[in-house]
């Protein structure tokens, strides 16, 4: 590499010196309007200056209500709660630039293809919340749809154990749900069953009790 003499180098700092960015109001809203976009596009979620504990508490709450039961479940809901992190920017962005002197139509005409920028940002993020909640939902369906069947399977067996006498750990046959949570899930199912027996007579208790000891169930 070629050495820089004395004179090349103190050249190249006077240049920057004189390259410190935009010093007009509207080169410095083209450079802002720049970092935003970045802020749009790129993998940071929180920008400089903006407020994290809000970010968090804002994510924290959108990633529960999904109640994810897997690891991929949560990176999908947190992937929905920053884009729509995101979202809210883009809003406050084309809020601010519709407040400008004039009222919005004159800011609008000033700053059209900046808003129209921000649009094609909020198409983009809406296409990935809506490809991400589809993801999301079915994932949730199969593990849901998983998991009834499983506990269906361990409330027989449970049943089979109790008409026996025999105590039943349904982690011993590979379930996961706890004794617990098997037993409140078998008492459920039961309140379930008599629901739809007491709906059938028209919540008639005698006709209720009738039918039960017909069929030898009391």
């Amino acid at each position: 590499m070629a050495e820089i003499s004395e004179e090349q180098l103190a050249a190249n700092r006077a240049n920057a010196q004189h390259s410190t960015g935009p010093k007009s109001e509207e080169g410095k809203q083209r450079s802002s309007l720049n970092a935003t976009r970045h802020g749009l596009t790129g993998r940071a979620v929180v920008l400089q200056g903006e407020d994290r504990a809000r970010y968090l508490e804002f994510s924290r709450e959108i990633v529960d209500s999904f109640q994810p039961g897997t690891p991929m479940e949560r990176e999908l809901a947190q992937t929905v709660a920053d884009q729509q992190w995101r979202l809210q920017r883009v809003r406050a962005i084309e809020e601010g630039l519709l407040e400008g002197e004039g009222g919005p139509a004159a800011a609008f005409r000033e700053n059209t293809k900046a808003l129209d920028t921000l649009s094609i940002y909020e198409q983009r993020i809406h296409r990935v919340i809506k490809e991400t909640l589809r993801q999301l939902q079915e994932m949730q369906k199969t593990r849901k749809t998983e998991e009834d069947l499983n506990m269906r399977e361990a409330i027989r067996l449970y049943r089979l154990n109790e008409m026996l006498g025999m105590p039943y750990d349904p982690q011993q046959d590979g379930f996961v749900c706890s004794k617990e949570e098997l037993k409140v899930a078998n008492e459920r199912s039961l309140r379930h069953l008599a629901s739809m027996d007491a709906m059938r007579y028209g919540y008639d208790l005698a006709k209720v009790k009738a039918s039960l000891q017909k069929e030898g169930r009391i």
